[in-house]
Parts: C-alpha cells; structure tokens; sequence
C-alpha cells in the first residue's frame, strides 16, 4: 500500500540520503539484462543475411547487447581484413562481434 492507496505511514516515513542511494543502486541492478547466448543455427543465419548484403550492397539492421538498452545500427556491411565494418551513411564504424544479438535485412 503506497500513498496513493491512502497508506498515512508512507506519506511519513522519513528516509536518509543513504538509504536513498541504497535503493537507487538496487532497482538500476534489477534492470540490467544478461547478454542471451545465441544457438549455432542463429549465428548461421546472422552470416548468411551478412555475405548476403555484402555481397549485394544492401542495408542492414545490426542488434547489439547492452546492460540496460540494446543498441541498432543500420548501414552497409564491409568486410576488410577479416572485420566486420558497417558504413552508415559513408561514415566506418567497427562492428563488436561480442555484443552482437541479431542482423536483419532492410
């Protein structure tokens, strides 16, 4: 029962700036997600959209992990020097094969 429910002690209750802190940390630690771990048969699929659009010099949505919120780019991939490269809008940006989750056509 919060103070909207008309709890009296809520709208009293007193709380130290350590406290405060103590449970800042503590709900930014509830919202952190574990990386998913991708099965054989999806890494196959995210190579084959990738030579696929390398080949063609088509767009491609990449997903990469991140604690709080996962990340999308979109751009060409390049392949150079056995690096996976995205050119977003003639702008080179390395692509991280440990933070990524998913690849999608456009």
């Amino acid at each position: 029962m919060g103070i909207a429910d008309g709890n009296l002690f809520e709208s009293m209750r007193l709380m130290l700036p350590e406290h405060t802190d103590v449970m800042t940390r503590l709900k930014r630690e509830q919202q952190i997600k574990k990386k998913p771990i991708l099965s054989q048969q999806k890494w196959e699929d995210i190579g084959y959209v990738i030579s696929d659009a390398i080949e063609h010099q088509t767009s491609v949505c990449i997903q990469l992990f991140n604690s709080f919120e996962d990340e999308f780019l979109e751009g060409i991939p390049e392949a150079r020097d056995g690096v996976l490269y995205l050119n977003i809008n003639g702008d080179r940006k390395k692509v991280p094969f440990d933070r990524l989750i998913d690849v999608e056509a456009l």
